[in-house]
């Protein structure tokens, strides 16, 4: 299966690939991802994904913080499968699963874009073969 070019967009913290069931947040060198920069991801996942199932791939190429207070909103999609990182050292890794603490829903790690995009796609694959 041939995977369709994505659709490009840029924010100035976060460069994005949309896909038809995944979304690739790759942020930029040095931000800070506070509650104001997820109140901006989540309005690109409801312009693009509103009413249908997907799922978040942050590609964490650069160092950038999270602020963990960031994740008190919750995500209030309900076709939102969750959210997969793609962590490129040990110290990005263990980074995430911290952050994993604060996430309510589906969190997993990587070490590959390939693996993640798998996951994705199994994720949706379940979400479709139970009949949600």
């Amino acid at each position: 299966m041939v995977t369709p070019q994505p659709e490009i967009l840029e924010l100035d913290f976060i460069h994005f690939e949309i896909y038809t069931s995944y979304i690739i947040g790759t942020v930029k060198e040095g931000c800070v991802i506070s509650t104001e920069e997820r109140n901006s991801i989540n309005a690109v996942f409801h312009k693009y994904f509103e009413n249908k199932p997907f799922g978040y791939i942050s590609n964490r190429v650069n160092d950038y913080t999270v602020d963990p207070i960031s994740y008190l909103k919750p995500v209030v999609y309900p076709l939102f499968l969750g959210i997969a990182v793609v962590c490129y050292s040990e110290e990005s890794k263990e980074i995430a699963l911290f952050e994993k603490k604060f996430h309510a829903g589906s969190f997993e790690t990587f070490e590959t874009l390939a693996a993640a995009e798998r996951h994705m796609q199994m994720e949706l694959k379940n979400f479709k073969k139970a009949g949600l």
